[in-house]
C-alpha cells in the first residue's frame, strides 16, 4: 500500500494518480467483462476512489472505499455511484450483481487476503 513517498516519509494530503488498471474476471456467471479502474483519489489510511468502466459497454461509475478508526479495529465504507450510467438490459450491471460482487470481494476475498498476511 501507499505509505511512504520517494524519500521515505509519510505522505500527507492528497496523492492524486489517475492511472488506469484493466482487470479481466468472470464477475457475472459464464462471461468475462473488462474491468477498467482508474485510481482517481488516495487519502492513505483514510480513503480510495476509483474511477470504474467495463470495456466495450458504456457508463462510468466510482468506488470510494472510506476507512475510519472503530474501536479496536477499522470500519470499511463502501459507496458505488454511477451504477445507473451502465446498460440496463444487463443483469451483471445491476444493483443487486454490484451488491453480490462487493460482498464476496469485502467479506470473503478481502478478509481472507487480510488473515493471510497476519501469518
Amino acid at each position: 500500500m501507499l505509505s511512504a513517498g520517494r524519500s521515505g516519509a509519510p505522505f500527507s494530503g492528497v496523492l492524486l494518480t489517475r492511472r488506469s488498471y484493466p482487470i479481466s474476471f468472470a464477475s457475472s456467471g459464464a462471461k468475462d467483462y473488462l474491468h477498467v479502474w482508474r485510481v482517481m483519489e488516495v487519502v492513505p489510511n483514510r480513503l480510495l476512489t476509483l474511477e470504474c468502466q467495463y470495456g466495450g459497454y458504456p457508463g462510468d461509475s466510482f468506488v470510494t472505499f472510506e476507512l475510519t478508526p472503530s474501536g479496536e479495529g477499522t470500519h470499511l465504507k463502501l459507496t458505488h455511484r454511477g451504477l445507473e450510467t451502465f446498460p440496463t438490459d444487463k443483469p451483471a450491471f445491476s444493483r443487486e450483481s454490484g451488491v453480490k460482487g462487493w460482498t464476496y470481494f469485502i467479506c470473503q476475498s478481502l478478509k481472507t487476503f487480510l488473515d493471510d498476511q497476519k501469518k
